[in-house]
């Protein structure tokens, strides 16, 4: 009777332990956060670390650009907006090119696809009135263009940073530079029809 009291016990113990370590997994990886893994296994340095997760974060960024913008494509009705997310597509997806062959050559992992963020982005603007989403898609362009000017002009300026990279962000930031003073204008377009 004890040995099977004992047994059960166990059987119940693992059965718990299981569910406790079923319930911590959050299911598969971003493609980001594999990259992410992936540079760290690789590089030892810390001025390659930081290029590295700098090449990460830009190529994360064109997914979601290219996505949000080919999204805006299909759900505005602006011409303006429409046009902007157009020169965006064409844009980012250059840009993302260059990343990633850059990425290559140095042997840096980068994501190969956009971030659950994204989807939840669209999911939240679905229900959106055309001038909401224009607005909201604007704001979130604008802030989005900002992070990017200054992490690309941060590294250009950091005398660590890989003078390849470097040379790349310097031959793309007027590009992110033009999106950002357009999509401004439009922000204070937009503000103005209110």
């Amino acid at each position: 009777m004890k040995t099977q009291s004992k047994i059960l016990g166990l059987y119940t113990f693992l059965v718990v332990l299981m569910f406790a370590f079923t319930a911590c997994d959050t299911g598969p990886k971003e493609s980001k956060e594999v990259a992410e893994d992936q540079n760290d296994e690789k590089f030892d340095t810390h001025s390659k670390e930081k290029d590295a997760q700098l090449m990460v974060d830009l190529v994360a960024a064109q997914y979601r650009e290219i996505r949000l913008s080919k999204y805006a494509q299909m759900k505005s009705s602006n011409a303006d907006v429409k046009g902007m997310a157009d020169m965006m597509v064409t844009d980012h997806t250059a840009m993302l090119g260059s990343l990633q062959s850059l990425a290559t050559q140095k042997s840096i992992s980068v994501p190969n696809e956009d971030s659950t963020m994204v989807n939840n982005k669209i999911d939240n603007w679905k229900d959106d009135k055309p001038m909401e989403f224009d607005k909201e898609w604007t704001n979130e362009m604008v802030s989005m263009h900002k992070d990017d000017v200054d992490k690309m002009q941060n590294a250009v300026n950091d005398n660590d940073c890989d003078a390849d990279i470097k040379n790349l962000l310097n031959s793309s930031l007027p590009t992110v530079r033009t999106h950002l003073d357009k999509l401004n204008q439009m922000d204070e377009m937009m503000d103005k029809m209110k």
